[in-house]
């Protein structure tokens, strides 16, 4: 029988039972950390939902109570953590959001607030700008640049940087637009109207449209002569009369000005296109310019020089060149003269053409009986658009800014200007008909003068152009227009030299050197006018005109009076003056060939000779004239005459107005005296009475007279 052992048996039974405690205790181990687990994620989900949000640092402490959880647990506490700050960022989100909309708004009202003040302080200013510029009487350039300069001085003090960058955005609005285009034409015009002050726009006109050619690189490759390729030049054309002028500008911004109902600008921009149109920019425009010599005086002021002919086109002077008055003189045909000059030749000749006082009469005759072809230009044709005439004063003083000018080894300055011009022009007036070159030292000294104007720096062209305007008050400088338009624009600013009209008295003395010599006249004349208005309202004028003697050759120098009295003037009375027999060459004439002016033969016609006041009294140009020989050094000529008005004595209250016009380049003193009858009243005036004024140019005087029974 087989023996087994028992002891064996029961420790391999507890080694069974020990494993199966071990594992059960192990089992427990599992299920006990796995009961630990739970309740750390169910205690992390309870701190999460019992933390408030806003605490800070919730989330980091169920981190830190999972920080020794399985990877599992990390990954489902991650995803609670993550959970849990979402409505925390949405909140911050949410926060910021509105914060910013609320800086926008403010932001938004902080621009329209400033909006608004610019818009209103724009407005102000626009409205302060038409005021200015419509209160001004004599509205120039210059005055539309000075209320432009106070508007930005205006807007710099009201007005923050901010306000004007908020006002350059909102250009798109239609108000905007009209303030935007008022601040851009006036300023615009600021800057043009400095560049034809300080003499750029001058310094353009005298500059000729010139075809300047640019070279470009080119593409195209040429081979030379030696083989190797050169690259080659694209020449770029450029007219500069396609450029616009400033004054084709500023005519441009003025218009703008007067889209904007500135009302105002309107005469100013008249007179810029008057400016254009003589400058021939839309046709070209011929003017010949002539140098008077009033010591051998006329009746707009002296012998003509040598004539400078000036073409402009498209703005700009195109060219110009020199006619001697002995070419003139011999190429003038033969005509018979006015009567005076048939003492001492028998031709009119183109020197002496300036016979009338109205200046545009004696400017037609330069033009008709000018005979010339113009030189080494055939595009510009013959006609001719205007006459200028100046006085030696106009040159003497561009001579100060030229320089002297050498001609023929004579240095001819502002001192010497007015003996070489006499001389010079005597020599070409006496050498008539002579196949010489006498006198050409005038033609030289006028082409040298042009060229040295023409090269001058603008600043100097600037102080050239305010002796022309200056020289315009005392007709040092006159100017004739055939052009209709411009004549009347100019006549109108008191440049055209035309007779005047006075509704009461006028006066005007023309002294004339008539003789066969080149006779000078510097002599100072003295005029004395007395008006009498009697009880009956008939007005009675005394004149009496005297002459300085600086030598004996003064007391014989005779000359021809031409005075000008209103139309219907009476002659009562006349001492000093005498006739010359007027012989009668008409046969002559005819036999010749020679023409007669229509304006002298009017004259004869109307003429008749006084033999007992020894005077002749004749029509011209509406105005009644008397004519004599005198010789104011040693008598003086007095000339009593009733005017053709009668005052009403049974008005309250009358006006009496007197224009007195001088002689270009004559040296004259003025007096006048008013003496009104018992029942005239003289009201107060500033008039200097007997008093002898300098007759630098034109006068006109008014005054108010008051009948006694009114005045009580």
């Amino acid at each position: 029988m087989e023996q087994f052992d028992l002891s064996n048996e029961e420790n391999s039974k507890g080694q069974i039972i020990n494993l199966t405690g071990e594992e059960e205790e192990e089992n427990q181990g599992e299920e006990e950390k796995e009961k630990k687990e739970a309740q750390k994620l169910d205690n992390s989900e309870e701190i999460i939902e019992q933390i408030p949000e806003a605490e800070e640092g919730a989330a980091e402490k169920v981190g830190e109570i999972a920080e020794d959880s399985s990877p599992e647990i990390k990954e489902e506490v991650a995803k609670i953590i993550e959970e849990s700050q979402l409505p925390r960022k949405n909140k911050l989100y949410e926060t910021f959001k509105t914060l910013i909309v609320l800086c926008l708004s403010l932001g938004a009202v902080y621009l329209f607030y400033q909006a608004g003040a610019y818009v209103n302080e724009l407005r102000f200013n626009r409205q302060q700008i038409v005021q200015d510029l419509s209160s001004q009487n004599n509205l120039n350039l210059q005055s539309v640049s000075e209320v432009w300069r106070e508007f930005q001085t205006k807007q710099r003090k009201n007005l923050s940087a901010w306000q004007v960058g908020i006002g350059d955005l909102l250009r798109f609005l239609p108000e905007i637009q009209q303030d935007s285009a008022l601040q851009g034409s006036l300023n615009n015009l600021s800057v043009l109207t400095d560049k034809l002050t300080n003499g750029e726009a001058i310094q353009e006109i005298l500059t000729p449209c010139l075809t300047i050619s640019t070279t470009e690189p080119e593409t195209i490759i040429i081979e030379n002569i030696e083989g190797s390729s050169v690259s080659s030049s694209k020449p770029t054309i450029t007219d500069t009369c396609q450029q616009p002028l400033v004054l084709l500008k500023i005519d441009q911004e003025l218009k703008t000005l007067e889209s904007l109902n500135i009302q105002s600008i309107k005469p100013l921009r008249q007179q810029v296109a008057m400016a254009l149109n003589a400058l021939g920019l839309n046709s070209g425009k011929r003017y010949v310019v002539f140098i008077q010599y009033p010591q051998v005086s006329r009746p707009i002021g002296g012998v003509l020089s040598s004539a400078v002919n000036f073409y402009f086109d498209k703005g700009r002077l195109q060219n110009w060149w020199v006619d001697s008055i002995q070419s003139l003189n011999n190429a003038m045909i033969n005509l018979v003269p006015p009567w005076p000059f048939e003492v001492v030749t028998n031709k009119w000749f183109y020197h002496d053409l300036n016979w009338f006082f109205d200046f545009p009469t004696s400017a037609e005759k330069l033009i008709n009986y000018y005979s010339l072809a113009p030189k080494d230009n055939t595009s510009v044709g013959n006609q001719i658009d205007g006459v200028i005439v100046l006085n030696p004063s106009f040159i003497r003083e561009v001579l100060k800014i030229t320089g002297p000018i050498v001609i023929n080894s004579e240095i001819v300055n502002n001192e010497t200007f007015d003996s070489f011009l006499g001389r010079s022009l005597k020599q070409a007036i006496q050498s008539f008909g002579a196949l010489t070159n006498e006198g050409e030292e005038l033609d030289m000294f006028l082409q040298a003068l042009i060229k040295r104007i023409i090269s001058l720096p603008s600043e100097n062209l600037a102080q050239i152009v305010s002796i022309f305007n200056n020289s315009t008050t005392d007709q040092s400088v006159l100017v004739y227009f055939r052009d209709n338009e411009l004549e009347n624009y100019f006549q109108n600013i008191d440049i055209t030299g035309q007779l005047k009209d006075s509704p009461n008295d006028y006066l005007a003395v023309s002294i004339n050197s008539i003789a066969r010599d080149f006779v000078e006249d510097n002599r100072k004349k003295m005029i004395f006018l007395q008006t009498n208005i009697l009880a009956d309202g008939r007005v009675i004028n005394q004149l009496s005109i005297e002459a300085t003697s600086l030598s004996l050759a003064d007391n014989r120098l005779e000359t021809y009076l031409k005075i000008y009295l209103p139309k219907g003037a009476t002659i009562l009375e006349a001492k000093g003056g005498s006739l010359k027999p007027m012989e009668d060459f008409s046969e002559y004439y005819k036999r010749l060939n020679y023409k007669t002016d229509s304006d002298i033969s009017l004259i004869k016609q109307s003429m008749a000779r006084d033999t007992k006041n020894k005077i002749e009294v004749y029509e011209e140009n509406d105005k009644t004239v008397v004519g004599t020989w005198v010789k104011l050094s040693l008598n003086e000529f007095y000339l009593k005459y009733q005017l053709p008005q009668v005052l009403s004595p049974d008005s309250s209250l009358l006006s009496w107005k007197l224009v007195v016009e001088k002689q270009s380049g004559q040296n004259i003193d003025f007096a006048y005296k008013l003496i009104p009858a018992a029942n005239f009243e003289l009201q107060s005036t500033l008039f200097p009475f007997d008093e002898w004024l300098p007759l630098f140019n034109d006068l006109e005087a008014e005054f108010q007279l008051q009948t006694k029974s009114s005045a009580l």
